[in-house]
């Protein structure tokens, strides 16, 4: 992670801990940082996870994460639970959130 990223992490994490809402965060960090400045859903992605009381302000790869998705395990997961939420397949694989979008349109076709 760049030396300005880090920076704009910890800006974040102290406007969490300041108690301000994420749209005053991004005003704020925009008006002094003007185009440098983390985009909202970024500054929401922190916020979230400070709530969660994850305060690692360097990001770390997971690598206990599936990084694609296995139709053929998907499709065996639906045919033994047809009434099986996605979620539940997502926590089943071991996938994050961003992954999950995947499950979605893997289970649409099915």
């Amino acid at each position: 992670m760049s030396g300005e990223k880090i920076h704009s992490c910890h800006i974040t994490f102290y406007k969490f801990r300041k108690g301000v809402t994420i749209g005053t965060a991004v005003e704020n960090i925009q008006d002094v940082y003007q185009d440098r400045a983390s985009v909202f859903r970024t500054v929401e992605k922190w916020f979230a996870k400070f709530r969660h009381r994850d305060f690692h302000l360097i990001h770390v790869p997971r690598s206990d994460r599936a990084s694609f998705i296995n139709d053929d395990v998907v499709l065996n997961l639906l045919q033994n639970n047809q009434r099986i939420w996605t979620e539940e397949v997502a926590e089943k694989l071991n996938v994050d959130r961003s992954t999950r979008r995947k499950l979605y349109k893997t289970t649409e076709i099915i």
